[in-house]
């Protein structure tokens, strides 16, 4: 498995199987806009009429597809790095950035969390709804809460691996 070493976690196998599960989900969702697309483009150019709401169907298929890479690309260290200074520092300044970044990202995780929860739960009262459509965003913020909370909960147990002295 690239990236992190996930299979010395605690709970490992629920990890695993809810990224293949996010993995899913979110392929779904690119084919759900991939198919979009194509209906989109073919009512446009053919029958030379465009289709109302369709950019309302692409973003709300969108954070879908973020919700899950967000979790997924996590699990699998698929996120961004940029190594400069691993060979200019100590293997135990190492030990304890990686332990500081992987706390930071959780708090970061868990605060994003409370934001979508809250800002979910406001709903129709705050106007969260689509502009063409007028589909409501709440699951949709709370798609992304449960992405964000499985995230945090990842590098929890980062953060706990490494503070044990059993990080990679």
């Amino acid at each position: 498995m690239s990236g992190h070493d996930t299979e010395k976690l605690p709970l490992a196998g629920i990890m695993n199987k809810l990224g293949a599960i996010a993995c899913f989900i979110g392929g779904l969702g690119i084919f759900f806009m991939m198919v979009l697309t194509v209906v989109s483009v073919f009512w446009r150019y053919v029958l030379n009429d465009a289709l109302f709401g369709i950019e309302d169907l692409q973003v709300l298929g969108a954070s879908v597809v973020v919700a899950c890479a967000i979790f997924y690309g996590a699990l699998h260290g698929a996120h961004v790095t940029i190594e400069l200074i691993e060979r200019h520092v100590s293997a135990r300044f190492l030990r304890y950035s990686d332990i500081a970044v992987h706390f930071l990202s959780f708090a970061i995780l868990a605060t994003a969390v409370r934001a979508l929860v809250k800002k979910g739960g406001c709903g129709l009262e705050c106007g969260a709804i689509t502009s063409n459509l007028g589909i409501e965003h709440t699951p949709f913020y709370y798609i992304l809460a449960v992405a964000c909370a499985l995230t945090a909960l990842f590098f929890a147990l980062r953060t706990l691996q490494f503070l044990l002295g059993k990080g990679a």
